[in-house]
């Protein structure tokens, strides 16, 4: 029973009528950073909320080979390429972050950043899709759709028709069909990409 007035207007048919209404905001930039961090420090916004993740940890390659050090594992994510910290000479992707040993865990191929789908839960569902039914998934803000399958239960997989890359834990995993939302669910961790039957 919820009224949106602007659900049928573009973002320029909504700044166009701000500015005719002499709205303060009507050509107020828009921002994609988190809206209850006004100064934008996440850094001091985690440590001050959530003071058990500080601690300095190992930043290992996937042989577990020490690299570097960290002074907070929260800073980092799936897929982060600046701002690791180690120099190896050659681009380094960030394939996982171990919350539990601390660990920011690197590769120089971009390929180990690949998924072949995702394990989530904790779902949102206006309309699930039927067993079998082929709808898209978008998994990053700015990020593509891809064509998956979803699986059924509270905990469920998701198979992409497509390997992706950068497929992060904690984040939302939105599907659609078409142009209709069709739920979302947080992403538990990803899955390999399956080889060829």
């Amino acid at each position: 029973q919820t009224i949106f007035p602007l659900g049928g207007m573009t973002k320029d048919e909504v700044r166009g009528h701000a500015i005719r209404l002499g709205l303060a905001t009507a050509n107020k930039p828009e921002s994609q950073e988190i809206c209850f961090i006004p100064d934008d420090d996440h850094t001091r916004f985690v440590r001050q909320h959530r003071p058990q993740s500080e601690g300095a940890g190992e930043i290992v390659d996937l042989d577990g080979n020490v690299l570097g050090f960290h002074d907070g594992y929260f800073r980092y994510t799936v897929g982060q390429r600046k701002g690791l910290g180690v120099a190896l000479g050659v681009p380094a992707y960030v394939v996982r972050v171990e919350a539990d040993t601390r660990r920011v865990v690197i590769t120089t191929v971009q390929d180990d950043l690949l998924a072949g789908g995702l394990r989530a839960s904790g779902a949102n569902w206006f309309d699930r899709p039927d067993p079998g039914e082929i709808v898209d998934v978008r998994v990053r803000h700015r990020g593509g759709r891809v064509r998956c399958k979803v699986g059924e239960g509270k905990r469920f997989e998701v198979r992409f028709d497509e390997p992706i890359k950068a497929v992060a834990p904690g984040q939302a995993a939105v599907f659609y069909r078409g142009t209709q939302v069709l739920g979302g669910a947080w992403i538990g961790r990803s899955l390999a990409v399956e080889g060829p039957a």
